[in-house]
């Protein structure tokens, strides 16, 4: 069982990874069922992040990586649903492709007819010049997908470890509100149920993806204390202490990415661990 290519620079790509990957469960081959659980996964974080942006209660709301969170999590499931949607259509596309034979009198087929019509042979093509679903032949919303699962799963584990051990003790009782445990308890539960149950790979080298978005929100806060002087996060206080902020921060960026990536990683390497003992004790 070969988990990644982590021994050369093919470990950062996507390559080696079928596409069937993206439209079923680990534990199960049901396209359809799997559509319906990414529709209802989307519509359930949809509801929550637009109801959590609409009751907002400062200006400090897109200021807070949690909330960077929940739109994280919102475009992950998207990008995952269009991705099943996708393989959905195309697997029902060629499954309406029947192949008709004719006998040469000899027990040989010789004549094949394609019972679709030239549209539907054509969808395909129009989106990636090919049929074809082996391995590497990853579209553009596949690979997004991907990036975005490793984004938003890095992101909340970091937020949510960081927001119950330094920030929750000395919270002001009045900002918390079903809002704050959507974001620090139900967003995270919800992404690990779905880590337990898709078959979408995680690689370690992934990592730097995430070490590079930490690095952008990192930008983003920079900016927000140079032009307004507000400092978005106690303990990065850069009045006090700019040597002091400023290390914690590069700290999260990469420790904490690379910690936070390896827990997930942990986690997938067990899911593949418990589904090959599954399929060997089927046989």
């Amino acid at each position: 069982m070969k988990i990644c290519p982590c021994g050369s620079l093919a470990g950062f790509g996507f390559q080696g990874v079928s596409r069937d990957k993206f439209s079923r469960f680990q534990w199960w081959g049901n396209t359809q069922l799997f559509l319906l659980y990414r529709t209802v996964v989307f519509l359930f974080q949809l509801g929550w992040f637009l109801s959590g942006l609409l009751d907002r209660q400062d200006d400090d709301y897109f200021l807070k990586l949690s909330n960077w969170c929940m739109l994280y999590s919102t475009l992950y499931y998207f990008l995952a649903l269009v991705t099943s949607i996708y393989e959905n259509a195309k697997e029902k596309l060629n499954a309406s492709t029947h192949i008709h034979s004719t006998g040469n009198g000899c027990g040989e087929a010789n004549v094949y007819e394609a019972s679709t019509t030239n549209t539907t042979s054509r969808f395909p093509t129009v989106l990636d010049g090919s049929e074809d679903r082996t391995l590497g032949n990853l579209l553009w919303f596949h690979k997004a997908s991907w990036i975005m699962q490793t984004i938003t799963m890095d992101t909340l584990m970091i937020v949510t470890i960081t927001y119950w051990i330094i920030i929750y003790p000395f919270e002001d009782e009045n900002r918390r509100n079903i809002h704050g445990i959507a974001a620090h308890v139900l967003n995270i539960t919800l992404l690990l149920f779905d880590m337990i149950l898709i078959a979408t790979p995680v690689r370690i080298l992934h990592a730097l993806y995430m070490i590079l978005s930490t690095l952008l929100y990192s930008l983003f806060l920079g900016v927000v204390y140079v032009a307004e002087g507000k400092i978005v996060y106690g303990f990065l206080d850069f009045k006090v202490s700019p040597v002091a902020g400023l290390g914690t921060l590069l700290a999260l960026d990469t420790v904490g990415s690379i910690f936070a990536h390896s827990i997930w990683f942990g986690i997938y390497f067990l899911r593949l661990k418990f589904s090959q003992i599954r399929d060997k004790n089927k046989t």
